[in-house]
């Protein structure tokens, strides 16, 4: 098998060669399931978790790195390093936000190990240095976050209280939740204080 056609979401069909396919392990799986059925253009294997805009900058990826020599397991540091080649670079930089999320969310569902490292070190360049306002802006978040949106987050997510002495605003949301608990503390106590006398 030469070529195969996969359909998007969106009903935007594309033709990969095979060595690209095998780029995509769910592809490849799905390819290796169907043995010798053929997969043309008028039976695609349909990608109902991928874009067309994602799909187009996948193919170019893939179409750019498919002689490459398959990667060794890198160590874990080299991984978390946030360097990209200058190819892969200019490939992402003109990308929105949205559209690199496309991505990434695209490359997980295919399951391209390399292209979602590096979509996901190219958000870590975009964020790196950026104050909050500079991150809201980034992802284009203009509601405003209130103090009891904070504090809802901290107590959804308790990891974000460690370390937070470090960041003072961070600091201030933990200590107005601990003050909070004890007023909840003090007065469920006086409650159920007052319901035993009565009794």
């Amino acid at each position: 098998m030469a070529t195969v056609f996969v359909k998007t979401q969106d009903d935007a069909v594309f033709e990969l060669e095979r060595a690209v396919a095998d780029m995509c392990t769910t592809l490849k799986n799905m390819l290796e399931d169907l043995g010798d059925e053929p997969v043309s253009e008028d039976s695609p294997i349909p990608l109902n978790n991928v874009r067309k805009a994602a799909m187009e900058h996948i193919k170019k990826w893939a179409d750019h790195h498919k002689d490459d020599e398959p990667p060794e397991d890198e160590a874990e540091e080299n991984r978390r390093a946030t360097t990209i080649s200058d190819w892969d670079k200019a490939l992402l930089k003109d990308l929105t936000m949205r559209q690199l999320f496309d991505v990434i969310m695209a490359a997980n569902f295919l399951d391209i190990k390399d292209l979602l490292d590096t979509a996901c070190k190219e958000v870590a360049i975009r964020i790196k240095g950026k104050d909050l306002a500079g991150i809201l802006s980034l992802f284009d978040i203009t509601k405003e976050i209130t103090m009891e949106d904070k504090k809802r987050a901290m107590r959804n997510h308790p990891w974000l209280m460690e370390g937070c002495e470090i960041i003072p605003e961070h600091k201030e949301i933990k200590e107005a939740i601990l003050e909070e608990d004890r007023l909840a503390k003090e007065k469920a106590d006086a409650e159920a204080e007052a319901a035993e006398t009565s009794t």
